[in-house]
């Protein structure tokens, strides 16, 4: 028998933490919390310009890497983003295998209440009760892996998404995986260089797959990106944001990283 891969791994361990969440915050509370809640940011919005939009992720460890950052503190973090003007923020919310935490979405949620940055959460969701979830605290966007769900799964909650004004990211990994996101009613498509099974890359994935792409869609382009130079490529296959964490996170100077990133150089 086959050893499970590292994304198997997650999904199971996600299963079993969303059976213990499901008894302690019934299903039902979370959805009278939504109905309090503002309506969503304009995640897509966020994602359309002239150059290549920086979508700036908050990453405290991952199961490759291990710690990332020692001192994480998402409240400091977004702070820097948002001065730095990045275009919408990722928050990594997997407490197993990333260490991070849904309580953040909500603590950067009301921060930025009077900024137009959209939140982004990076989990992996593959239940209703995660998107009512992220919408309860705070989330404007979240991502949808082709990859951890079934087809038919998969077009079911991006239609819940669609209902409740959140603009998911469909994540893939491949032309198959792409073709089910653009059959599923996928209007942002991301393109993962790392292969979440064994977490190897490959960094001509967007060249491959940007050609089967149909027009009126957002692309982003996700891992593996570390300079100015991987973002001028990226914009010239066509992409409109880059999603980029590690090495933002891993800088002494986050807004001068950020602002190489994006090409806006010191005068």
């Amino acid at each position: 028998m086959a050893k499970p891969s590292i994304l198997e791994n997650i999904i199971l361990t996600k299963q079993k933490y969303l059976a213990l969440q499901k008894e302690n915050i019934p299903i039902e509370l979370l959805i009278e919390d939504i109905e309090a809640n503002n309506i969503p940011k304009n995640f897509s919005g966020s994602l359309m310009g002239d150059r290549v939009m920086l979508i700036a992720e908050m990453k405290k460890a991952s199961p490759s890497k291990g710690i990332i950052s020692e001192d994480y503190d998402p409240k400091q973090l977004a702070i820097e983003y948002s001065e730095s003007n990045v275009a919408a923020i990722s928050i990594l919310t997997d407490k197993d295998f990333f260490q991070g935490d849904i309580s953040h979405l909500a603590e950067v949620s009301s921060l930025l209440t009077t900024t137009s940055i959209p939140i982004f959460r990076k989990d992996f969701i593959i239940d209703e009760y995660q998107i009512y979830e992220s919408r309860k605290h705070g989330a404007d966007s979240l991502l949808l892996m082709v990859s951890a769900l079934e087809p038919s799964r998969l077009k079911e909650l991006i239609e819940l998404c669609n209902t409740l004004w959140i603009q998911p990211l469909v994540e893939t990994h491949n032309k198959e995986e792409l073709q089910i996101a653009i059959d599923s009613g996928a209007d942002i498509i991301g393109i993962n260089h790392r292969n979440l099974h064994d977490f190897s890359m490959d960094m001509n994935l967007v060249e491959k797959l940007m050609p089967l792409i149909p027009n009126g869609k957002i692309v982003v382009a996700e891992s593996g990106i570390d300079s100015y130079e991987d973002v001028r490529r990226m914009k010239n296959l066509g992409v409109n944001a880059v999603l980029v964490g590690e090495s933002i996170m891993r800088s002494e100077n986050i807004g001068l990283k950020i602002r190489e990133l994006m090409g806006i150089h010191e005068s």
